[in-house]
């Protein structure tokens, strides 16, 4: 008897360990936004955060002053529920390695949170977007977002720039309701257009829930951009006049 209750407690214990090992999964990447609940990548990605966070230094894995702020690589360590329970903040601008190589252990795509029900309406949620934009755009041009709650303001959202082809904001939009909006370059004439280069019905978001989240898209053409690259109307030269256009002609006959 005593034999099968000390198998059972090492079945215990090992199960007990195995779940501590699945719980430890890890994810790196560059901070986006932190705050409200929730951690945001630059990937878009969007996790979680644990009631007890701990955030320490990644070098010597002590707890840190630190700030998780945009643009601060950190390494995510999740608990058994999908939250992240550790947040590993970088002294330098760089990339933090693994503690694990990645074949260690499986990485999972953690959900944002678990399921909650719809807020009613009038409560906000916070929206990563983060846009392709043409390459036709320049280094210097200003991508904006025009939206329904902003009476579609050309210049209403302005979207900060990841890289060469990649613009980024963070909305808090209202939950229970749709969400319409457009990418535009600070001008009506800039509006985003579709593949064919026509006027595009604007893009639509519906948040049924209270959770946050993550919106990916790609601008296909700039309008100005269209309305300059078309080829000019054909010049026109003066013709001299010639009062015997067609001298082979039989004169016409007088009245």
């Amino acid at each position: 008897m005593r034999l099968v209750v000390a198998c059972c407690f090492v079945l215990i214990v090992i199960a007990l360990l195995a779940a501590a090992v699945c719980a430890q999964e890890i994810v790196n990447g560059e901070i986006l936004d932190y705050g409200k609940g929730y951690v945001v990548l630059t990937t878009g990605e969007s996790y979680g955060l644990a009631d007890a966070v701990q955030i320490i230094d990644a070098e010597s894995g002590q707890p840190s002053s630190l700030k998780p702020l945009p643009g601060v690589f950190v390494r995510l360590t999740f608990d058994a529920s999908g939250h992240v329970a550790t947040l590993a903040v970088a002294r330098s601008a760089k990339a933090i390695a693994l503690v694990k190589p990645p074949t260690s252990f499986a990485h999972v795509t953690v959900p944002l949170g678990p399921p909650v029900p719809a807020k009613p309406q009038g409560e906000f949620v916070p929206v990563a977007f983060v846009v392709v934009v043409p390459s036709t755009t320049l280094p210097g041009d200003q991508v904006y977002m025009s939206t329904s709650e902003t009476s579609w303001m050309p210049t209403a959202v302005r979207m900060d720039r990841v890289d060469a082809r990649h613009f980024r904001v963070i909305i808090d939009v209202p939950v229970g309701t749709t969400f319409l909006y457009l990418y535009t370059r600070g001008s009506p004439q800039s509006l985003e257009r579709d593949a064919n280069g026509l006027q595009r019905t604007a893009r639509t978001l519906t948040l049924a829930t209270g959770a946050a989240q993550a919106v990916h898209d790609a601008i296909e053409h700039w309008g100005d951009e269209l309305g300059t690259s078309l080829l000019p109307p054909p010049q026109t030269f003066p013709t001299p006049y010639n009062p015997a256009p067609f001298p082979n002609l039989p004169p016409s006959p007088r009245p």
